[in-house]
């Protein structure tokens, strides 16, 4: 086992619930990077702790461009430890929590979106990001192209609990309705799996080159 991969088993091993997961993935944000963000890699961020609105909070908010649309896709977290589906095959009051969840901030964003795309300019601001989606005589800067409403901005929405062994195959069918629906659940296995891969990678990268932890 390398050694990202053996940190992951560690603090899997150790950690009670999603909240002392936190500090981990936030030191390794690449782990939630590259688990979350599929879609574009112009530009990728990871936000941790990502506020909107005065009631709403994402675990995290992992930010990316390709040339014609943002991406932000919100993670929320539960337990390692909690089960995604009962042995009735109902979703467990964790899974019910976390759904329920997805559905406030969806119902937040439709409402709220202009407020939204303000705390996102204000982040690219802070960060002197430039403009990915637009001509360069309409936006030179990210800060001004989020806030344009021409600017296409693609949300999702995510939840990291459980793991894989612990899903029979019709546990694996509801999730895939629940994919279906735009409510995607990923176990931490896919995290052990990006480990594994980056593991793989810095095997090949020259000692002297920044850590993991570091980009």
């Amino acid at each position: 086992m390398n050694h990202l991969e053996s940190l992951l088993e560690l603090a899997l091993a150790k950690a009670r619930n999603e909240r002392e997961l936190q500090p981990f993935f936030k030191q390794y944000p690449l782990l939630i990077r590259n688990a979350f963000n599929v879609w574009a890699w112009n530009y990728v961020d990871v936000l941790p702790e990502f506020q909107f609105g005065s009631d709403f909070r994402a675990d995290f908010l992992i930010l990316s461009a390709d040339s014609g649309c943002w991406h932000a896709t919100l993670v929320e977290l539960k337990s390692h430890r909690s089960r995604l589906f009962t042995k009735q095959g109902l979703p467990s009051r964790a899974l019910n929590t976390a759904l329920r969840q997805l559905d406030d901030w969806e119902l937040w964003l439709k409402r709220y979106e202009n407020l939204f795309r303000a705390s996102l300019s204000k982040h690219f601001e802070s960060k002197n990001v430039i403009a990915f989606c637009s001509p360069v005589d309409r936006h030179r800067m990210a800060e001004t192209e989020i806030t344009d409403p021409r600017t296409r901005l693609d949300l999702k929405y995510r939840i990291l609990m459980g793991r894989r062994n612990e899903l029979g195959i019709e546990d694996q069918e509801r999730r895939g309705l629940l994919s279906a629906k735009g409510r995607d659940i990923v176990t931490y296995d896919r995290l052990i799996d990006v480990a594994q891969t980056l593991d793989a990678a810095a095997q090949k990268v020259p000692s002297n080159q920044p850590g993991l932890a570091d980009r």
